[in-house]
């Protein structure tokens, strides 16, 4: 059995568990190739369509629902590896920019209910997925690639050595951090002989202000870091708002505070109340009297922190480790395979083990972000791999200003992927700015005939007929909406290319879809949307008609609060509309939109806990 993982490269514990290390543990078995292929390399693609099983690892590509359609049609099956509750995120999140776009979601969606199967990292998530119509899912846990070390002695706190308890997560867990911050201040104010470590982001450290002497802070490193970090730990917490994102987070705190051989105090929530068993592998808190309380009866019995590390450690070392559990999981991708049939064309040569396929050299500036100065750098592997798929969709994405003939680069990578729905609906967009409309429309069409559920292509095409003032839309309106029920974008862009009254019902209907049904990171752009739609609304009564419903149902958009008081200045209540318009200017220096400054960021955190606890 081949099998093919397209994923990014990373160092951190998630891409080691979820990734590199069952990939390796699946390559010792018998009869086994597994190879790690780097997305973006020039041999994705090709490597991905002809493995005898596909695992996907997202990334915001409708490339990779083209990948799934084509392997399921050749009997090839493909699974979609789901491990975070992303609908969820945090707003604070380095990847909320990234999901306020509604096509990252829409696609995430679309690889849940039309992979052949997904796998996650909890039943919390396998639910989750079943709900939103996964077809079979698989729940595989993270697991010990290597035997955790010998517990060492513990260290016995004393002069020269405070107790320290710690914690370390990614700014995604912030929020967790802030809540209980107040109570281990207190905490460590009641026991002078005590000291705090933390190991996360520098934003992080204004939340426990304590002496260099009471506070170990450490920056994110490799999980070689981490696990030092962890050694120098008497006590180690974890706490989780109950939030939807945290029921789904993983055990791996656990584990890691077990396989190094710290007692932990955990949140009773969804991955903890599942696995600790309270007294012996650790201890459960509630609320943040249960945390207080918590920290006590650790910091002040050695007994229990020496019993509860020698049994975590134990259970670890007897029911955690990776090489137990990965036949299991090889029987179930054999099912999958079995299930499929008899695959049709050209699989891939079987080399024995593990490979891994990282970008090369050249390909580096991949690595990077999007910027309009590595036009050069693209450019150059451009010329070394004309077909590079995935540089000529950065190279056309860049900058206007950074010159290139967009519609001849695609058309060269076409021939290679000519039934690559994301490099068709490029080149339509180039064919559009060169002026050629009915080509550009043409290739469109294609596209969705194709592929119905690309986002990017009914983005496209929708704007196209609004630009190029087609009157015949009313179908194609109705058919962007009946592929794309779950995206208020679509909504929106249809309803524009409707008829006034019909487009009167349209935005209605939407505001009353999406108002409820959207997440929390896509609201503010749907807001602003329909604002600048209303405000070019004539007449005006129907304006303010719609924008009342609005402002029922998105109260904090400053976009649609400046379109009322226009509307209402229009009709002549001058006053009420400069309030309205002056309290805009309140929502629009709001915390929650600003810039990420502390204030911010503490703003946002306490929202959060408040949602969270409410």
């Amino acid at each position: 059995m081949v099998i093919v993982q397209l994923c990014a490269f990373g160092r951190d514990g998630d891409s080691l568990y979820r990734i590199h290390e069952p990939a390796r543990a699946l390559a010792a078995l018998p009869g086994v190739t597994v190879a790690d292929v780097h997305l973006l390399s020039r041999h994705a693609f090709a490597l991905a369509r002809r493995a005898d099983l596909l695992i996907l690892h997202f990334a915001n590509d409708w490339g990779l629902a083209d990948l799934v359609r084509d392997r399921r049609a050749a009997g090839r099956p493909t699974v979609f590896e789901a491990n975070d509750d992303f609908f969820d995120l945090q707003p604070w999140n380095p990847i909320a920019p990234a999901w306020a776009d509604p096509a990252v979601p829409a696609l995430y969606r679309h690889l849940l209910r039309t992979a052949d199967a997904v796998q996650t990292s909890t039943e919390a998530l396998a639910d989750r997925w079943r709900a939103m119509g996964a077809r079979r899912v698989a729940v595989f846990d993270n697991h010990l690639a290597e035997p955790p070390p010998r517990l060492a002695p513990p260290g016995q706190p004393g002069p020269g050595r405070p107790l320290t308890l710690g914690w370390a997560g990614s700014p995604g867990h912030f929020a967790d951090l802030y809540w209980v911050a107040p109570t281990l201040l207190r905490w460590l104010d009641a026991h002078p002989d005590a000291r705090l470590a933390l190991m996360t982001g520098e934003s992080a450290r204004a939340f426990v202000p304590l002496p260099a002497d009471r506070l170990v802070f450490r920056p994110f490193g490799t999980r070689a870091d981490y696990l030092a970090f962890l050694d120098g730990l008497d006590i180690g917490f974890a706490p989780l708002l109950p939030t939807a994102y945290n029921r789904g987070r993983s055990d791996v705190k656990h584990l890691e505070y077990a396989a190094r051989g710290v007692p932990g105090l955990y949140s009773d929530v969804g991955p903890y109340r599942a696995r600790i068993r309270p007294g012996e592998t650790g201890l459960l808190f509630a609320d943040l009297a249960g945390f207080a309380a918590g920290l006590d009866r650790l910091a002040g019995d050695a007994a229990l922190r020496g019993a509860i590390r020698e049994r975590a450690h134990a259970a670890a070392l007897r029911e955690r480790r990776l090489p137990d559990h990965v036949p299991a999981r090889l029987a179930w991708y054999q099912g999958l395979i079995a299930a499929a049939g008899a695959a049709r064309g050209h699989g891939l040569h079987r080399l024995p083990g593990y490979h891994a396929v990282d970008l090369e050299p050249a390909e580096a500036v991949l690595a990077r972000p999007a910027e309009a100065a590595e036009a050069a750098d693209l450019d150059a592997l451009l010329v070394a791999v004309p077909d590079h798929r995935a540089a000529a969709l950065r190279r056309v994405r860049l900058p206007r200003g950074t010159s290139v003939s967009a519609r001849a680069l695609l058309e060269t990578v076409q021939a290679s992927h000519p039934d690559d729905s994301e490099i068709a609906a490029e080149h339509a967009r180039a064919l559009y700015r060169e002026g050629a409309l009915a080509a550009a429309r043409a290739g469109l069409d294609a596209v969705l005939a194709q592929q119905p559920a690309s986002l990017t292509a009914w983005r496209y095409r929708l704007r196209l007929a609004a630009q190029a003032g087609e009157t015949d839309t009313q179908a194609l309106a109705e058919a962007a909406v009946a592929a794309q029920p779950e995206s208020g974008e679509i909504a929106l862009l249809a309803a524009t290319l409707l008829p006034h009254p019909a487009r009167v019902a349209a935005l209605a209907a939407a505001i009353e879809r999406h108002r409820s049904a959207l997440p929390a990171l896509e609201r503010p752009g749907f807001a602003a949307h329909l604002a600048g739609i209303l405000k070019a609304f004539a007449p005006v009564t129907v304006r303010r008609e719609l924008l009342a419903q609005a402002l029922a149902a998105f109260p904090d958009s400053a976009e649609l609060v400046v379109a009322n008081g226009e509307a209402l200045r229009q009709v002549g209540h001058e006053a009420e509309g400069l309030a309205e318009e002056r309290r805009a200017l309140l929502l629009t220096s709001s915390i929650m939109d600003g810039p990420p400054s502390e204030t911010a960021l503490r703003s946002r955190l306490a929202a959060h806990i408040l949602a969270a606890l409410a």
